[in-house]
């Protein structure tokens, strides 16, 4: 059994592998692509663990969605176009919660 050279493929070629389900391509694409994402969300951000849970969240959608998610250009451009937008979902809610809970006189829970 021969064993795919998932350091030698383009980001293209792992993610057309991820769409046939392939972990190992997965798991490659995961290991190039976390440190950037990570470093795209903290820094606007600031805060370690959201950044992280964007992060993980972007790959766990990408992965569910991989059977109909159409990446045609640059994977690394989809995910950091990803993890941007749900940046921006997680400020706008963060800031709607802020919000009410300064209208309710602080008594919401986050």
């Amino acid at each position: 059994m021969s064993r795919t050279p998932y350091p030698q493929l383009s980001d293209t070629e792992l993610w057309e592998a991820v769409r046939s389900a392939d972990t190992g391509a997965f798991s490659e694409l995961f290991d190039r692509l976390w440190q950037p994402l990570y470093e795209t969300a903290w820094y606007r951000l600031y805060d370690e663990d959201a950044a992280r849970d964007i992060v993980q969240e972007t790959f766990i959608h990408c992965w569910q969605q991989r059977a109909t998610l159409l990446i045609r250009d640059s994977p690394r451009a989809y995910f950091q176009s990803a993890v941007r937008r749900r940046v921006l979902n997680h400020l706008q809610s963060t800031a709607v919660r802020e919000k009410y809970a300064r209208l309710s006189g602080g008594q919401l829970l986050h």
